[in-house]
């Protein structure tokens, strides 16, 4: 998978717009093992992405993701895959 970071320079200064990008790539870092792998993604930078928290920002990632089935289904734990299965009579 390959990923795109833009920031545009309406962001300010040059700290600002690395600021943004950093967060947006620790974001993508933490979560691309959940990601289907046949995407390419290029993420645009909106002018509030400055002044969000990190935890709001990777929420907003998250569902994004989840809305467009970029996520890959997760795996059933043990538990879960036993109560499924049911016995033949």
């Amino acid at each position: 998978m390959r990923v795109a970071f833009c920031v545009g320079k309406k962001f300010g200064g040059a700290v600002e717009r690395n600021r943004v990008r950093r967060r947006l790539r620790e974001i993508f870092r933490k979560h691309q093992r959940e990601l289907e792998q046949q995407w390419d993604l290029i993420l645009l930078a909106r002018q509030g992405a400055a002044r969000v928290q990190f935890a709001k920002l990777e929420e907003r990632f998250l569902s994004l993701c989840q809305k467009m089935k970029l996520l890959k289904p997760l795996p059933l734990k043990a538990e879960e895959r036993t109560e499924k299965l049911q016995p033949l009579p």
